[in-house]
């Protein structure tokens, strides 16, 4: 770990090691600790992960509060996102969701933003209801950022968003993916494809 490090993303499987990294890296006083709740409480029940706890950062901010920066919540649960705003959002707090479906309803409760996979390919509306969420139309804007998401989540996400770097930037070799993924099968891709267009999803700039 390189002593200029700012920000340290936090998100281990075992017991009691994600709590005692993220305090050992706040006591280095040289970097920002910004946890990432990818757990959530429904996939840790499954997979015998560890989610990230209020008390957690309740203990962190207490005993690191200049080095203790965020969080992102990417356990799909709104519920749990909106505890840790209503608990730590008003002290300065960073929460960042994890995907743009709960973009509005985060600002609107004092969140940051978001950080999810789909801002590679859907960037600038994204980036517009950030900055535009007070507005009359965001509402509107959140829907529609809804319809993109919902149509890459009827796929395997990562394949899908390389298959439509593929082929609206029309270079097929964006479709690979390392193993253990697997890129889209043809029939897929071209699903994948036609609902987009269907939805009239454009990349910007991407195309030689």
């Amino acid at each position: 770990m390189s002593s200029s490090a700012k920000t340290i993303l936090i998100a281990h499987r075992l017991p009691g090691v994600r709590d005692r990294f993220a305090a050992a890296l706040a006591d280095a006083r040289h970097a920002f600790v910004t946890a990432d709740n990818e757990a959530g409480a429904r996939r840790a029940a499954a997979n015998h992960e560890v989610p990230i706890s209020l008390a957690l950062v309740e203990r962190l901010l207490k005993a690191y509060p200049a080095q203790t920066a965020g969080m992102k919540d990417s356990g799909g649960d709104w519920s749990n996102t909106k505890a840790f705003l209503d608990a730590f959002a008003g002290a300065g707090f960073d929460v960042f969701a994890g995907s743009e479906t709960f973009l509005l309803q985060n600002m609107r409760h004092g969140g940051r933003g978001c950080i999810s996979a789909t801002a590679n390919v859907h960037p600038g509306p994204i980036a517009r209801l950030h900055d535009t969420w007070q507005g009359p139309d965001a509402d509107a804007q959140q829907a529609r950022l809804d319809e993109i998401r919902n149509t890459f989540q009827k796929f395997p996400m990562i394949p899908a968003l390389k298959a439509a770097i593929a082929h609206y930037g029309r270079d097929a070799a964006w479709s690979a993916v390392r193993p253990p993924l697997v890129a889209l099968a043809p029939e897929q891709a071209a699903a994948l494809v036609t609902e987009l267009d269907q939805r009239r999803f454009t990349m910007p700039g991407l195309a030689r």
